[in-house]
């Protein structure tokens, strides 16, 4: 048992995690980033004369913030090499680059080739890459299947002999596919609970259709997550199993468990939202002004795509331009490192893979959760019955990002001011929200924390 007042020292090389570096800017870039490309086109620029300089820099911008730029870009999304080359190659021969005042004889053409060049030579790599991710990913099985729901249950790792006689079932959120948690070789969350000694089920949701634009929150929760979780205590002579619940799964794990206390041993949580109405919470002060009844009336369920535009809009430089630019830079210096670059169309295949939301469940959680703020308040009601996470007495560990912006710290950590559970405890998370399930930092750290925390209640 541990104080809920504070976070159990235990972790306490996992609560001070370094800074990020901050990045780096001149009054010439203006706050773009400083890849190292970007850096001797700097210097470049500062070598000529001043109005030559400006026409460059207007030029580079117009480039930059360009939705042709963007558009070329866009391909990384996709796992087909000749794809990714044939928008380079668009892009390199495009007659009318976005500029104003090319000026003639400036050189202005040539930085701009110079720039086609370098990204086309970053994806002349890839013509030969097949784009078959699913070749490092973790083996498993199907245990359980029903309409659009699949139960997986993950192999064993030969070199890893299981410590925990419990299982653990990953209760993943409905907005994204849960192949972030097995993303590829050395950047797989799963590999590492393996390698731990866990014992690994997920619940996959699959893409609901038109069919299921009823589907509500009872519906998963009640229903489908429900029978996953008799399904695995039939197949291990239990009465209950451990869950870990991701972000949006945190919630249906948390709603879950008070509901079903007997069946859940020990609850783990990893950047879920409790509290979502934060100072530092951007997408719920966005989301508060939708009008959701109009959005789920007009368009039944909601496309999957208009999200994935929704959370990159959260940080549209440093999502939609900057990591394409630092992938650049990085090739420059690297060379042509084709497992970065297959792990960088691996990411960017997930976010742009997300998978409609049943439109009912979506109106509820989003109004609930998220304009109403029930969840914290003890109002939410699943099934007709009330969430009242006071009454929550099972074993809870939750774990938040440090430079999370889609599930601020303090998002998740109000549930220490809620719950009722006297065994608490947190953990502080190197990076953001995606990152704690890929970055080594994290994957050798938070794993292994969260298989010894079980393994303590075992």
């Amino acid at each position: 048992m541990v104080d809920k007042a504070s976070p159990n020292q235990s972790w306490a090389g996992l609560q001070q995690p370094s800074p990020p570096p901050e990045e780096g800017s001149s009054d010439n870039l203006q706050g773009f980033p400083h890849t190292e490309w970007l850096k001797d086109v700097d210097a470049w620029w500062h070598a000529q004369p001043g109005e030559v300089s400006q026409q460059v820099y207007s030029i580079y911008r117009k480039l930059l913030l360009s939705s042709h730029f963007y558009n070329a870009l866009a391909g990384l999304n996709s796992s087909s090499a000749q794809t990714v080359a044939d928008a380079a190659t668009a892009l390199a021969d495009h007659p009318r680059m976005p500029c104003e005042n090319p000026g003639k004889g400036t050189g202005s053409d040539e930085v701009v080739k110079e720039y086609a060049g370098r990204l086309g030579s970053l994806l002349e790599g890839l013509r030969s890459h097949e784009g078959d991710f699913d070749a490092g990913r973790s083996a498993r099985e199907v245990i359980f299947h029903e309409n659009k729901l699949t139960l997986y249950h993950y192999h064993p790792l030969a070199s890893s002999h299981s410590r925990i006689a419990t299982p653990v079932l990953i209760v993943y959120a409905l907005v994204n596919r849960p192949t972030i948690l097995d993303l590829q070789k050395g950047h797989s969350a799963i590999a590492a609970m393996l390698q731990s000694g866990l014992d690994v089920y997920l619940v996959d949701w699959g893409c609901p259709d038109e069919g299921d634009r009823h589907l509500g929150l009872d519906d998963y929760i009640n229903s489908q997550l429900h029978r996953c979780i008799g399904v695995i205590c039939t197949l291990h002579l239990r009465e209950s199993i451990n869950l870990l619940g991701v972000c949006q799964g945190g919630v249906l794990a948390l709603c879950y468990s008070a509901l079903h206390q007997e069946s859940v041993k020990n609850l783990v949580l990893m950047v879920t939202p409790v509290d979502f109405h934060t100072k530092d919470d951007i997408l719920s002060q966005w989301v508060r002004h939708v009008d959701i009844d109009l959005m789920v009336d007009t368009l039944g369920n909601i496309p999957g795509g208009m999200l994935s535009r929704a959370f990159l809009a959260l940080k549209p430089y440093q999502l939609q331009i900057q990591k394409y630019l630092d992938l650049v830079g990085s090739i420059k210096m690297h060379g042509d490192n084709l497992a970065k670059i297959s792990n960088f169309i691996a990411m960017e295949e997930w976010i742009f893979d997300s998978p409609d939301q049943a439109g009912e469940a979506f109106r509820y959680f989003v109004q609930s959760c998220y304009q109403q703020n029930r969840l914290i308040r003890g109002e939410l009601e699943i099934g007709g019955k009330c969430i009242d996470l006071n009454r929550l007495e099972i074993p809870i560990l939750n774990l938040y990002a440090q430079q999370d912006h889609l599930v601020p710290p303090d998002a998740s950590r109000a549930l220490q001011q809620v719950v009722g559970s006297n065994d608490y405890e947190e953990i502080v998370a190197p990076g953001g929200h995606i990152g704690v399930f890929v970055s080594q930092r994290s994957l050798n750290r938070v794993f292994p924390a969260i298989c010894d925390w079980f393994q303590a209640r075992e």
